[in-house]
């Protein structure tokens, strides 16, 4: 999922210095974020940078892709399989739905308890 994220620059004799985020990452939704973007891309772009003297703090929305979190209450099938494969889980005789949530489930609460 695509998101964008504010960012706050400081700049010191046309070097960025510090970059931190500033609140939560927010998904991008149809072309709303484009026009808050390409103004910190302008602003944040080496030739800009360079020409700031002194010390300067920036902010900026940047563009990221933000993977999403799995649930396992939620996840199909597909996603149980794959979360399954990944970590290396054994789903041993399960193939109903309901079956490989409750493996990866014990898996994880068995992950969380040790």
């Amino acid at each position: 999922m695509k998101t964008i994220q504010k960012i706050k620059i400081t700049v010191r004799n046309g070097k960025e210095e510090k970059r931190e985020t500033i609140g939560n990452p927010r998904p991008v939704v149809d072309n709303v974020a484009e026009e808050l973007i390409s103004k910190g891309e302008k602003a944040t772009s080496e030739e800009e940078l360079k020409k700031i003297k002194g010390l300067r703090i920036l902010d900026i929305w940047e563009e990221s892709e933000k993977e999403e979190e799995f649930n396992v209450d939620n996840a199909n099938g597909d996603k149980l399989k794959k979360y399954a494969k990944e970590n290396n889980i054994d789903l041993g005789e399960a193939t109903k739905v309901a079956d490989i949530r409750e493996v990866v489930k014990e898996w994880i609460n068995n992950l969380t308890v040790e």
